[in-house]
């Protein structure tokens, strides 16, 4: 991708266009088109899912988050096995050193800026992190990597940046700038964070428990301590509409990455192990 062509793209002004167009559901014919127009695209189809016929789905968005049919994600079973989140393509992966993670290769950025908090990024300190890319024709609802209880939510308004691949070595501090919802988990394995990066064309993030999570200027930080919201591995529990990239983070000493799963850049499937516990 050309940065010098790629950083005159309008980015807000196309991320709203394409907000309107993925939820034209009337006149039928044109919604067919443009679900036509961007499968053909993108080499998205409905292989995964639960409705076979594309035009079957409301709208673009509709299609683009559509559900799994039954048994075509099984999740590893194994009570020490961490499973991907999402479909996609791993970026980096590895250990939080100083307080930074690698965007790519030569590249490290802010643990705290990316997670809006001193306070949450001083948790994962040594520990570990795995950054997860999910290209458009993707499966895009985000599930439990293992059991959880929700502790607390942040939205961390920010860009509309690509976080396409080629873009990770030519944009420092892409993740920590763009849009995104940070998740706080209470695991069998510690405390874990799970980010939602938003993207160009990522109209909205939602979560199961929120909803569509928008900008409340001073109202950003959510408290689910007394929820008592407990979520199994596997569970779905937010998607992208349109869009993006999930980086997990586990504290000091808790798991060994699945480097072969994780290594040779082919697509990891939700469910998948990319993780063991030690």
């Amino acid at each position: 991708m050309n940065i010098h062509l790629y950083v005159l793209i309008p980015r807000r002004l196309m991320s709203a266009l394409m907000h309107r167009l993925a939820r034209i559901e009337k006149p039928r014919w044109l919604k067919n088109r443009i679900i036509a127009a961007y499968s053909r695209i993108t080499g998205a189809n409905t292989d995964f899912a639960a409705e076979k016929n594309p035009y079957a789905y409301r709208s673009l968005n509709d299609y683009f988050t559509r559900a799994l049919a039954d048994g075509a994600r099984p999740i590893a079973p194994e009570n020490s096995a961490i499973t991907s989140p999402v479909d996609g393509r791993c970026a980096t992966y590895g250990t939080v050193d100083t307080g930074t993670i690698l965007q790519a290769k030569g590249l490290p950025y802010s643990v705290a800026a990316l997670l809006g908090s001193a306070e949450w990024a001083e948790y994962f300190a040594g520990g570990s992190s795995a950054t997860l890319y999910l290209a458009p024709d993707d499966y895009h609802r985000i599930h439990m990597p293992c059991d959880g209880q929700l502790l607390a939510m942040r939205f961390c308004p920010g860009d509309k940046h690509s976080v396409a691949l080629p873009l990770l070595d030519k944009i420092p501090g892409i993740f920590a700038g763009n849009e995104r919802v940070v998740c706080l988990f209470e695991t069998p394995f510690g405390k874990m964070a799970l980010v939602m990066v938003g993207a160009l064309n990522v109209s909205s993030i939602e979560t199961v428990w929120h909803g569509v999570v928008l900008d409340r200027d001073n109202y950003n930080d959510y408290d689910y301590r007394a929820d008592n919201l407990h979520y199994p591995k596997g569970a779905e529990i937010g998607r992208f509409n349109l869009g993006s990239t999930v980086i997990l983070f586990f504290e000091n000493s808790v798991i060994g990455w699945e480097r072969a799963a994780l290594n040779d850049g082919r697509k990891i499937h939700m469910g998948e192990i990319i993780a063991e516990t030690l």
